[in-house]
């Protein structure tokens, strides 16, 4: 050591200098050893899916597939109440834009179809404007 050779100390002491700090570094090795396996065992959390469960039926129990098929093929006047448009006006409309609204599939999920989007988007417009006319209406029945 360095420090030991310039003081020109006893044999003995250098001895036990050398001794010592090499069982303090010994000591530091092994505690810095411990906390990284400490570390690398750290339990990792539980993280949710992508997808909850409920949402995977969304195939065999959700609407788009259940009621707008029956609805497609045994009642085109409730579809058209209820989408707010026929069904070859909707296919028409999801011609046009289901390029632009396609999301792409991931190893993860699979994307929503364009058709199904549609649907959605549709259906939100027609609700939020409802609630839009229902609140005008309101206010010209108070004035």
């Amino acid at each position: 050591m360095i420090f030991c050779r310039k003081r020109r100390a006893s044999s003995a002491f250098g001895e036990f200098l050398q001794s010592y700090l090499h069982s303090q570094q010994l000591r530091l090795a092994s505690s810095l050893l411990v906390l990284c396996e400490n570390y690398n065992k750290r339990k990792k959390k539980n993280r949710g899916g992508w997808v909850r469960e409920w949402v995977l039926r969304r195939e065999n129990y959700g609407t788009y597939n259940n009621l707008l098929n029956e609805l497609r093929i045994e009642d085109a006047q409730q579809f058209r109440n209820f989408i707010g448009m026929l069904a070859v006006d909707l296919e028409e409309l999801l011609s046009k834009v289901g390029t632009r609204i396609k999301k792409q599939d991931t190893h993860l999920r699979a994307s929503i179809s364009p058709k199904e989007r549609m649907v959605v988007i549709t259906l939100r417009f027609i609700a939020t404007r409802a609630v839009q006319l229902a609140k005008y209406r309101n206010k010209l029945e108070v004035m």
